[in-house]
């Protein structure tokens, strides 16, 4: 188990020796966290409950420093828009027909077929200058459509909360998206401060929905 939390550390390129301890002392009490993480399927006892995966991953992200969060929170999501199944086109195929006619003409032709053949965080970014053509609706769609790709189908209560989140904070998965290559001119704390809002997800989703995330977790491990 310290094996694989010095792995984790070694492929960040090296956490500092705050961070290494408390990912050792993480490691020896959440050690399927730590097997997710290599994308392995953890097979002992004291597996953490689903409903504690969400407390289990944060204690892995306060264990950093802010320039280590802002690292992996964007390695995340990119990882996470990775492995997606959809495309831009398959978003674009989700929306009314009058807004997609306004995406297709405000970008350019060059524009719109990279976002057709994007992954959606891409798509997103890609697009963004034709995100006034976008209802809060169809963005909250993107996001439950996004999720479900990758943990299966929501609940109603679940997915009506992701588009909660959405509309609360409107700019937040364009933010994101546009900050894939590092986060610019923003501080560190400056970037995690607004990207670490994606953990309110979690809370919108039940048990089954988080368990499905162990798996996502250990599919990300394994690319």
């Amino acid at each position: 188990m310290l094996a694989g939390a010095a792995f984790l550390n070694a492929a960040a390129g090296g956490y500092s020796e705050e961070s290494r301890v408390c990912i050792t002392d993480l490691a020896l009490n959440h050690p399927e966290i730590i097997y997710a993480r290599l994308g392995l399927e953890w097979t002992g006892e004291n597996r953490t409950p689903p409903t504690e995966t969400y407390t289990a991953i944060l204690a892995f992200y306060d264990c950093l420093t802010d320039t280590e969060k802002a690292v992996w929170l964007i390695e995340t999501f990119t990882a996470i828009d990775a492995v997606s199944p959809l495309t831009g086109a398959d978003l674009i195929a989700l929306l009314p027909e009058s807004q997609a006619t306004c995406v297709r003409e405000t970008l350019s032709a060059e524009s719109y077929a990279a976002m057709e053949a994007a992954t959606p965080l891409v798509a997103t970014s890609i697009g963004f200058e034709a995100a006034a053509c976008l209802a809060i609706e169809s963005a909250a769609t993107f996001l439950v459509a996004a999720t479900e790709a990758l943990l299966g189908p929501l609940s109603d209560e679940s997915a009506a909360c992701v588009g909660g989140v959405v509309a609360a904070r409107p700019t937040y998965v364009p933010f994101v998206a546009s900050h894939l290559n590092g986060p610019s001119t923003l501080s560190p704390d400056e970037f995690v401060q607004t990207a670490e809002v994606g953990f309110e997800l979690f809370e919108c989703l039940n048990e089954d929905e988080l368990a499905a995330i162990n798996s996502l977790v250990e599919t990300l491990g394994a690319n």
